[in-house]
Parts: structure tokens; C-alpha cells; sequence
């Protein structure tokens, strides 16, 4: 699912920016983007606002409320979870403009071949030949860097399992030609030179 403008809130971007926050922020196991601009449709058409809140203030404690939902999301079930899978490109592009744009990229990098490479890699995270479980780990233990026995206990697996689905996903991409390399670097956070296989 793509992030959806709607011109009625008027800061589009910071409300991208808190969606994106909140989804990050561990399993999504609710539809993160509607519920966010409800939060802040219900915040721009209040009172409060106007006259004492500020958007730092709501942000925080939307933030502090979605990791309220999620807990109890998680807590609250049995079986594995169902997970509302955002596409990766609009999260992460402004991420990888800022690291692109870094003056430490390793060398015989052009960053607007790599910028597109890698956005091709994020792509392929939602439509390529990943099934939904390596779809589902990747976003969370790739993306969001969430620790392993969490993951499992969201998708009711073993961190065995886990560790399976994200290798295999790597594997997957590794053969379908995807930058991998490229896609690490962004997600490590680190710059490093690429390991060529």
C-alpha cells in the first residue's frame, strides 16, 4: 500500500513523516496509515489544538499511544498475527536520499544509479518472488530491525523460522538480481564498501 495524500490535512508531510515513525516502530499489525490520519485529522479539527497543543506534543503522544495499540494488538491474540505490509520505496526514500548524499559512499558508487538499484530492491520486497512470511520478516527484521524472538512471537514461527525466511529472502533477491548489496548498506545504516559475491 502506498501512502495516500489527502489534502485536508494540512501538513501532508508531517503526517507522512508520523505514519512512517509509527510503522517503523515495530509489527504492523494494524492498518498504521488510516489510523494515523485519523489521529491527526481528529487533531488538526480539534479545539485543543488551537489554543494549547503543538504538533510536537501530539506526535509524541500518538507515538506513545500506537505502541500502546500494538502491545495490545499482540498481547491479545492467539496465533500468529495478521500484518498490514506498507510499501517500502516512499518510507524509505528519504532515507536513502540522505544517506546518497553522504560524502562517505563507497567508492565507484554513482549515487543516481544506486538511488534507483536500490529502490528497485525495495520494490522488489513488496512484488517480487518473496512469499508473504519472507515478505513479513524482511519488513521487520530488514527494515525495522526488530529483534528476533519478537518476530517470532508476532508470527507464532520459531526465531529459527525467522532466521530461515530471512535469509531465504535474501537468497530470493540475491538470484533475482536485486542489489543486495545496495539494500544492506541502506538498512545497516553503515557505510561500508560492497561485498562482492
Amino acid at each position: 500500500m502506498s501512502f495516500i495524500i489527502h489534502r485536508h490535512l494540512p501538513d501532508e508531510r508531517a503526517v507522512f513523516t508520523l505514519f512512517r515513525d509509527v510503522y517503523l516502530g515495530g509489527a504492523p499489525v494494524w492498518a498504521v496509515q488510516e489510523w494515523v490520519r485519523k489521529e491527526a485529522a481528529a487533531y488538526y479539527a480539534s479545539e485543543v489544538r488551537r489554543f494549547s497543543s503543538n504538533w510536537v506534543e501530539f506526535r509524541g503522544r500518538t507515538i506513545a499511544k500506537a505502541r500502546k495499540h500494538r502491545s495490545a494488538l499482540l498481547s491479545g491474540r492467539s496465533g500468529p498475527a495478521t500484518f498490514y505490509l506498507e510499501d517500502l520505496p516512499p518510507l524509505l526514500s528519504r532515507q536513502l536520499d540522505e544517506h546518497l548524499n553522504d560524502a562517505d559512499l563507497p567508492p565507484g558508487w554513482d549515487p543516481a544509479e544506486k538511488k534507483q538499484t536500490i529502490l528497485g530492491g525495495l520494490h522488489y520486497v513488496s512484488e517480487g518472488n518473496l512469499s508473504e512470511r519472507e515478505k513479513a520478516v524482511f519488513h521487520m527484521a530488514g527494515v525495522m530491525r526488530m529483534p528476533r524472538p519478537e518476530i517470532a512471537a508476532a508470527m507464532g514461527i520459531t526465531t529459527g523460522g525467522v532466521k530461515a525466511h530471512f535469509s531465504n529472502a535474501w537468497k530470493a533477491m540475491n538470484e533475482d538480481h536485486v542489489d543486495v548489496d545496495g539494500l544492506e548498506w541502506l538498512l545497516s545504516g553503515r557505510r561500508r564498501e560492497p561485498v562482492h559475491t
